[in-house]
């Protein structure tokens, strides 16, 4: 909600267009998923899960962070070319 914000601040359609995007994809991806209880926690538990290991070995943090938001993101890049 606060990038549909940002872009009524700013004169540009493309900006405008990015966040009512990224609204209706958030808004498509609650209604999927919420209603199934199942579906709802699994999220939480990955995070208690990761949080339990990086209490235990600190250093996997680092290599969590790299992975996800680097490596990941560059195969995508390579594969989908």
């Amino acid at each position: 909600m606060t990038a549909l914000l940002a872009s009524l601040a700013v004169d540009l359609r493309a900006g405008l267009v990015i966040a009512l995007t990224h609204t209706l994809f958030n808004l498509l991806s609650i209604l999927t998923f919420y209603p199934v209880p199942a579906v709802r926690y699994v999220p939480v538990r990955l995070a208690e899960r990761l949080a339990t290991v990086a209490v235990r070995q600190p250093s996997l943090v680092g290599a969590y962070v790299v992975g996800i938001f680097l490596v990941a993101p560059s195969i995508g890049i390579l594969l989908f070319r």
